[in-house]
């Protein structure tokens, strides 16, 4: 059985803020703490937020009830620096070093945690960093933001960005991340058809 998921950015609200979860909040809690997880981004429907009552409401969807977490995951923040400061090369090797230690779990509605491990394989498609748009370069759909004013190039070559695919390959099993935040693309879990949607702007820590 094969279940592909594209991540997506779930922009919140500036008045919305991670809360911080103690032991007994969720029955998923005290396992997640105890496998040494300190802090993580939370996957969910098209309402989820990094909070006690959006967890409640937003988190155990699809036909299994279950959910998504992420943990050691690179920030929204960390990696649209690395774009922004970064060319190709050295950008993708900062980016292949902070991706590599993240951490996908799966949660039930009973409480029961499995960790799916750290990335199998992480791919890198993009032929040109924010960076190198910006000095010129086209994007990897080709799209070429040179043409614009100065003060427009920037907005132009991050909405054409095309962010890393991240695999998870177990025995019968495969994930696929599409870390590319963008409030348009979407978490798709094979056999469901309603979308997941993971926040990678805030934490949630324990």
């Amino acid at each position: 059985m094969t279940k592909i998921f594209y991540l997506g950015l779930l922009f919140l609200s500036p008045s919305v803020y991670a809360q911080n979860l103690v032991s007994g909040s969720f029955a998923w809690v005290d396992p997640l703490k105890a496998a040494g997880v300190g802090s993580f981004h939370v996957c969910g429907d098209e309402k989820i937020q990094p909070t006690k009552s959006s967890l409640r409401k937003n988190f155990l969807v699809g036909k299994e009830k279950v959910g998504f977490l992420l943990s050691g995951l690179i920030s929204h923040s960390d990696y649209f620096e690395v774009l922004q400061t970064q060319n190709l090369e050295k950008a993708k090797a900062s980016l292949r070093n902070k991706i590599r230690n993240a951490h996908l779990w799966r949660v039930s509605a009973s409480g029961e945690i499995q960790d799916l491990g750290a990335p199998t394989n992480i791919d890198l498609p993009f032929t040109a960093t924010v960076k190198d748009c910006v000095e010129g370069a086209r994007t990897t759909l080709g799209n070429d933001c040179s043409t614009r004013a100065d003060f427009e190039r920037f907005t132009c070559c991050r909405e054409k960005f095309s962010g890393p695919r991240i695999f998870w390959v177990k025995v019968h099993d495969e994930y696929r991340l599409g870390y590319s935040p963008d409030p348009s693309v979407r978490l798709k879990v094979a056999g469901e058809k309603k979308h997941r949607y993971c926040n990678v702007q805030r934490e949630m820590k324990l």
